[in-house]
């Protein structure tokens, strides 16, 4: 069975208001839940940019509460290298990567995961499998 990198929008659909029915089906059919170093910083990230608040106080206990439960992958020697043939790939191609979707590509390669995340076409196509929970594809 594969091992998939969740990425930002796939680990953050749980704190939505409504989240995506399917989406928590799949997250809560998988025994190991995996993110990257990345996807922590983006995460956080968007918790720092909210005002203080409720809204902000709950989300920075989750937080909390996600990065003692979640394994996360740094991005490493092995990713980085990874990250350096991605990018010739997708440049070969005609595309480009944006940094930080590429480092949680390499991280998934490095690591022989795949990546679960709604933006498929930042990802498919470049060496990784993709998973996309929110359509089931």
């Amino acid at each position: 069975m594969i091992s998939w990198v969740l990425d930002t929008n796939v680990l953050s659909e749980p704190t939505k208001i409504k989240p995506d029915p399917g989406v928590l089906e799949w997250l809560g059919t998988q025994s190991r839940l995996v993110t990257t170093a990345v996807t922590i910083y983006e995460l956080t990230a968007g918790i720092e940019r909210l005002t203080s608040g409720k809204r902000r106080r709950v989300l920075e206990a989750w937080m909390a509460a996600l990065v003692e439960a979640i394994e996360v992958l740094p991005f490493d020697r092995n990713a980085a290298l990874a990250a350096a043939k991605l990018e010739h790939l997708a440049r070969k191609t005609g595309r480009s990567v944006e940094h930080r979707d590429l480092f949680i590509l390499a991280t998934a390669h490095a690591q022989n995961c795949g990546v679960a995340t709604r933006n498929v076409d930042h990802f498919q196509g470049l060496a990784v499998s993709v998973f996309d929970p929110f359509a089931g594809r």
